[in-house]
């Protein structure tokens, strides 16, 4: 039995569900195919039923976890999980066990998670579609989607590689799509028009759109980092999107 998330996945023995407390080994499906090893130990206790947000802190090597349910210390090569059983499997807590651990070697990796739906406007060049929610991401790419191929609806994994970035569907449940060559902020507007913006501008944009953690202050400068190499290497605009002229050769001419 698979779980994937973030560039990651668990694999199960066929006889356990997920979060039955006995996870057999950790893998990636990204192009690195690096081991990576979770150790799992148990605690006597009741934990709440309800995930919560981990507090999250980074001391320049790894990343530190903790919940009421759980602690993590992660590495960029494995993680040490103390888990207070519940009293029955409880697949909430699990998910968001997994879905932490994903976002943790997403950053020490040198990626991130973006409020964006992600549409691949030339073949194998992707582009991420960025804003906050209720902006139309997902209609933008809902209206794209019987001529182009959409790479995620929503919400962005970013990761680099081998001096590329690429892009996946979400950390909970994530394969990799393409390679994104920049990030468009949507706009709402009486016609499609697009704004070319300088790396600085997108670094800003990208900030404001950037899914993070609270945290100390070395964690949001690890994450500003990462968001930092991607503004030097991809190109940036503002997008105004009126569906009634919205077309891809549309958006193929008027895209820096």
């Amino acid at each position: 039995m698979l779980l994937a998330f973030g560039p990651y996945y668990w694999e199960f023995p066929a006889n356990e569900s997920p979060f039955g407390y006995a996870l057999d080994r950790f893998k990636t499906q990204s192009a690195r195919s690096r081991q990576r090893s979770v150790s799992l130990f148990e605690h006597a206790g009741t934990a709440p039923h309800e995930p919560a947000v981990p507090e999250a802190s980074f001391d320049g090597e790894a990343i530190a976890l903790k919940t009421p349910s759980w602690t993590a210390h992660v590495t960029r090569t494995d993680a040490q999980v103390h888990w207070t059983t519940p009293n029955s499997p409880n697949y909430q807590l699990g998910l968001g066990l997994v879905t932490s651990l994903g976002m943790a070697w997403t950053l020490l990796d040198g990626g991130f998670l973006l409020h964006a739906s992600a549409v691949e406007i030339f073949p194998e060049k992707g582009w991420l579609v960025s804003g906050q929610s209720g902006v139309g991401k997902s209609t933008l790419a809902d209206s794209l989607s019987p001529v182009v191929r959409v790479l995620t609806d929503d919400q962005a994994v970013v990761v680099p590689e081998d001096n590329r970035w690429f892009v996946g569907s979400s950390m909970a449940r994530f394969d990799v799509q393409g390679p994104v060559e920049g990030a468009a902020f949507l706009e709402r507007g009486t016609s499609t028009r697009a704004t070319p913006l300088n790396s600085k501008m997108g670094f800003q944009r990208l900030t404001r759109n950037a899914i993070l953690w609270p945290g100390d202050a070395p964690l949001r400068s690890l994450v500003l980092s990462n968001l930092h190499a991607f503004a030097k290497s991809a190109s940036f605009c503002s997008l105004e999107v009126s569906l009634d002229d919205l077309t891809l050769p549309k958006l193929q001419e008027i895209l820096p």
